[in-house]
């Protein structure tokens, strides 16, 4: 939204000083091969996958812990399964994410 919001201000400023819009500021292809967050967009996304993927696997494992500790021998601290698992897909999605890609 908020690049859209530039390129209509972009084309109003060329408009007013009479200058010549480009074809590809109009129909988006004179941005489209920047990433919409700024120029460190990816590597922000890759710190973001890892960083709540290690979020998630700790408090998957504490859920557990806490549950086995509260009730021991019950399945209570199964719950805790499914942030630990949702943490590891994150973590897994990052190592893929940071490979590079092949020739």
């Amino acid at each position: 939204m908020r690049r859209a919001e530039l390129m209509h201000e972009t084309v109003r400023q060329m408009v007013a000083q009479g200058r010549d819009i480009p074809p590809q500021l109009l129909d988006g292809s004179l941005l489209a091969d920047r990433p919409a967050g700024g120029g460190n967009a990816s590597w922000q996304n890759r710190s973001g996958l890892l960083i709540f993927g290690a979020t998630n696997v700790a408090a998957g494992l504490g859920v557990m812990v806490m549950f086995y500790a509260m009730r021991p021998g019950e399945w209570l601290w199964a719950i805790g399964c499914i942030p630990l698992f949702v943490g590891i897909a994150l973590l897994l999605v990052w190592k893929m994410e940071s490979r590079p890609a092949p020739r």
